[in-house]
């Protein structure tokens, strides 16, 4: 009797999972950013909406315009400055004189200061450059001993905007509330801050508008008689 060999089985291997099919991650082509786009979907990519452009066109404009007013602003602060001095603009004109109430109730007249000279400074509460400058405003008048007038006329929508500034900085000049901006008015007032310098005598000799670092330098000009 013979004997017979099992039949040899043939091991069917799965393309699918075959060791040679599988890609180890090492192996794996690296990707980058670089790679390039089918045609359709490049694009794609690259279109923009119709509002993405407009908003950057805008952008733009916004940028542009805001740096001209920034250069303008430069050279407007380099104009006033000329050798270190502040440059003040002389005028020889009657002061329009003006009655205002204080924030401490009182009447006051520009003519009751005849005879020496008077600052007379037009300010704000909110305005930036004006809290900026009222240190400098403070430091003088102390330092004139009332040899010089200062007089604050605030802007502020409300008295007691101007009465609360004033209490809270303990500012130590009046401080007159021109409500209806008819004095400021009168005084061709178009920013602030903005200051008028007059004699002794009720005569505008300069007048100034924008951030002053130091009222020495107006009042030791020519245009200021002492």
């Amino acid at each position: 009797m013979s004997s017979t060999e099992p039949p040899v089985r043939e091991e069917v291997v799965d393309p699918i999972v075959a060791p040679e099919a599988v890609v180890a991650p090492d192996s794996l082509p690296a990707t980058t950013t670089d790679s390039p786009l089918p045609e359709g979907q490049e694009s794609g990519a690259r279109k923009l909406s119709p509002r993405k452009i407009l908003l950057l066109a805008l952008g733009l404009i916004l940028i542009v315009v805001f740096s001209g007013w920034l250069t303008e602003r430069r050279l407007t602060s380099a104009e006033d400055m000329i050798d270190g001095q502040l440059s003040v603009q002389p005028i020889d004109e009657p002061a329009p004189d003006f009655r205002l109430k204080s924030t401490d109730g009182r009447e006051v007249k520009l003519s009751d200061y005849r005879g020496r000279p008077v600052v007379v400074s037009f300010w704000a509460s909110w305005c930036v450059p004006c809290m900026v400058e009222m240190p400098e405003l403070v430091r003088f008048y102390q330092k004139q001993g009332g040899k010089v007038a200062l007089l604050a006329v605030s802007l502020d929508d409300t008295a007691e905007d101007a009465k609360d500034y004033a209490g809270h900085n303990h500012l130590p000049f009046p401080i007159l509330y021109d409500g209806t901006k008819r004095v400021a008015s009168g005084y061709g007032v178009e920013g602030i801050p903005a200051l008028f310098i007059v004699d002794p005598n009720g005569m505008i000799r300069a007048h100034h508008v924008g951030l002053i670092s130091s009222l020495d330098t107006v009042l030791a000009s020519d245009v200021v008689v002492k």
